[in-house]
C-alpha cells in the first residue's frame, strides 16, 4: 500500500483491533491533514507520487463496467460483488477533481490544452442521468494522458 493511502487508512479507519482513543484518532487525523497541505506547496515530487498513485489506482482498480442500474442500489441488494466502478457520479468527480490537481503541479498549458476534452465534457451523471460507455473511454483517456504527464515531469516509477 502507497504511503499516502497507508496514512489516510490509519487516520481515517482504523482497524476495530486498534484501541485508540478518539482524541488521539482525531490527533492522527490532524496529523494527516497537515502533512497532506504541506506536501501540497513544500514537496512538488511526493504530491505528484500521491496523485499518480490515486489516479492510477482509479484507472486500474475500478472498473469500465457500467451495471444496468445504479451502482449503490445494485450493490446494496448484493446484485453485483463491488461498487469500485468509474461510471459513478461521485468516483467521476474525484478522478476530475485528481486530474485538475495533477495539472497545477505539471503547469504546462500544452497538457492542459490535450484535455480540454475532459473539462469540456457535460457528464450524464451531472443531469441525473447514467454514465456512458462513451465517457467511460473519455475518462480512461484523460486519465492516461495525466498518468504519462506526471510520469514525464516528475520521474515517477510505476
Amino acid at each position: 500500500m502507497d504511503y499516502f493511502r497507508k496514512k489516510h487508512k490509519e487516520a481515517f479507519y482504523p482497524d476495530s483491533n486498534t484501541n485508540i482513543s478518539p482524541e488521539d484518532l482525531l490527533e492522527l487525523q490532524r496529523q494527516f491533514i497537515g502533512e497532506f497541505l504541506l506536501d501540497n506547496g513544500k514537496n512538488r515530487k511526493k504530491r505528484a507520487q500521491i496523485l499518480f498513485e490515486s489516479i492510477e489506482e482509479f484507472h486500474n482498480d475500478y472498473s469500465d463496467d457500467l451495471p444496468n442500474g445504479l451502482v449503490g442500489d445494485l450493490f446494496a441488494l448484493g446484485e453485483i460483488p463491488h461498487n469500485r466502478y468509474k461510471c459513478r457520479a461521485n468516483i467521476l468527480l474525484r478522478i476530475v477533481s485528481r486530474i485538475r490537481e495533477a495539472l497545477k503541479l505539471i503547469d504546462d498549458p500544452k497538457v492542459t490544452e490535450s484535455l480540454r476534452f475532459l473539462f469540456e465534457h457535460q457528464f450524464e451523471a451531472d443531469q441525473g442521468r447514467l454514465t456512458t460507455k462513451e465517457e467511460i473511454d473519455l475518462i480512461n483517456r484523460a486519465m492516461e494522458i495525466i498518468l504519462n504527464e506526471l510520469k514525464q515531469a516528475f520521474h515517477l516509477d510505476d
